[in-house]
């Protein structure tokens, strides 16, 4: 078995939202009494500005990049594009945009790479975060 060295979070056009059951909650209970509250809290004006983004440049179907991690080790070995490039081929394949958003400047170029374009950047206020908002249309 290869170990892991990336993962993407990929949402998929026409397909509802993931949802948890009253099941799935209860084991998020610990949560709700630490400091990830707080923090959340605290993050609420840059998941806004993100959900913000995601409806103002990705309303009709698409494909959603909700997440892409690589380890520091397997960068340069062509792990994001084995994450990425199936997803974008199914989305050209369905004549659908592909869409995702980051906080992280430095990944900016990564996306260009594969084809999105950044659509807005948005400073959000009291923070020092900055969202970035890509999309990529149907090749």
């Amino acid at each position: 078995m290869l170990p892991l060295e990336g993962a993407a979070i990929w949402s998929f056009p026409n397909r509802p939202e993931a949802s948890a059951s009253p099941k799935d909650l209860l084991t998020f209970l610990p949560v709700l009494f630490s400091s990830y509250v707080i923090g959340a809290q605290r993050a609420r004006p840059i998941f806004n500005q993100i959900e913000t983004n995601h409806r103002k440049h990705a309303p009709e179907p698409h494909f959603y990049l909700d997440n892409l991690g690589v380890l520091n080790s397997a960068r340069g070995k062509g792990v994001s594009s084995k994450l990425i490039r199936p997803f974008l081929q199914m989305a050209d394949e369905q004549k659908v945009i592909a869409y995702t958003d980051t906080v992280t400047q430095s990944s900016v170029p990564l996306y260009e790479h594969f084809g999105f374009d950044l659509v807005e950047e948005n400073r959000v206020n009291r923070t020092g975060i900055t969202v970035y908002a890509l999309r990529r249309n149907p090749r």
